[in-house]
């Protein structure tokens, strides 16, 4: 039945990684994804318990200034999930709802705001999210929805590398100016459990150019972006887990990264992570009063690129307070 049920979303998915060529200029990659993999599958609004506020830094040392060149704002949430019904409040409203839902069925909703500017390639981003999660198992449910977004690109002339009055494709980005805006739709979808998640995004269906000019060739990254977790429990007090992603896009190395965690008390973490880019990082996070999640991530390149040294990600978080118990 399970199998059944999954068999639309894998075919789904393989269709839109083979449609249309991929062209690869930007996208920016986080490894903070192992921390809130909304950022990016926002379907994995799902795994949550309950409304959460989060904000995201990513600071990358290049040359001799650190600036913050990634920042994400994300509001995420879900509506008549099992915890719902499940929850010891005796409010009128939770009463009807039990009436109206036996848990099969519930709704996740995120919204985020991305300011991303990565050398001569800036982009500010509003994306919106909506999917059904639907019981497929005992305690498994599978979901898939879209992604509207709302972009702004801007070009930095000053650190364009072909910007030469002879050159053909400067000539194009002068003449059709530097900024553009359009709008673009995404579709991911997920599998998760209490102990598990795997998730899979299609980001950026439409073919969207940095500027006007299409002659130009700077189109905007299509990914298809495969990610999963399973966490293991030890006893009371301790947890490991181990997370992955992988991003394919045409025209570029299939990105693999990898990261193992070690949990105390659901209170602290201590983190390692590898790229196949040829990076490593070391992570730390806290969850304190089960109210603020705070990560803090360090990244060192190992390329051997000149005036590239440690990248360093911040993420803090807020969980509203609910009358909501655990989810399973």
């Amino acid at each position: 039945m399970i199998k059944k049920k999954l068999k639309p979303i894998v075919v789904i998915s393989l269709f839109l990684f083979s449609w249309g060529k991929l062209n690869a200029q930007q996208d920016f990659f986080m490894s903070q994804s192992f921390v809130n993999p909304s950022m990016i599958n926002p379907s994995l609004t799902a795994i949550q318990d309950g409304p959460e506020f989060g904000l995201f830094n990513r600071y990358q040392w290049l040359g001799s200034e650190s600036t913050p060149n990634t920042q994400q704002l994300i509001f995420s949430t879900t509506y008549n999930k099992p915890a719902y019904l499940k929850s010891a409040y005796k409010g009128g409203a939770l009463r009807r709802g039990k009436k109206r839902s036996k848990g099969g069925l519930f709704h996740v909703f995120n919204a985020s705001i991305i300011n991303d500017r990565a050398g001569a390639f800036s982009k500010l981003e509003t994306r919106f999210h909506w999917s059904p999660q639907v019981r497929i198992g005992k305690d498994i449910y599978a979901g898939l929805g879209p992604v509207v977004s709302f972009s702004r690109f801007q070009l930095d002339p000053e650190r364009l590398s072909f910007k030469d009055g002879t050159d053909v494709a400067w000539g194009q980005i002068q003449k059709s100016g530097l900024t553009n805006s359009s709008a673009n739709i995404s579709f991911c979808g997920n599998v998760h459990s209490q102990n598990f998640y795997f998730g899979a995004a299609f980001l950026d269906a439409l073919n969207q150019s940095w500027n006007r000019a299409d002659s130009s060739g700077l189109l905007v990254d299509r990914n298809l972006i495969i990610n999963g977790s399973y966490r293991y429990n030890i006893n009371q007090l301790f947890s490991v887990s181990a997370a992955g992603v992988t991003r394919f896009t045409f025209g570029s190395p299939i990105d693999h990264s990898i990261s193992f965690r070690g949990i105390y008390n659901n209170l602290v973490w201590l983190g390692f992570g590898y790229r196949s880019s040829k990076a490593m990082n070391i992570s730390f996070g806290a969850h304190i009063n089960q109210r603020f999640n705070i990560v803090y991530t360090a990244e060192k390149n190992f390329l051997g690129v000149t005036g590239v040294g440690l990248t360093h990600e911040f993420y803090l978080a807020y969980i509203l307070p609910t009358r909501k118990g655990s989810k399973f």
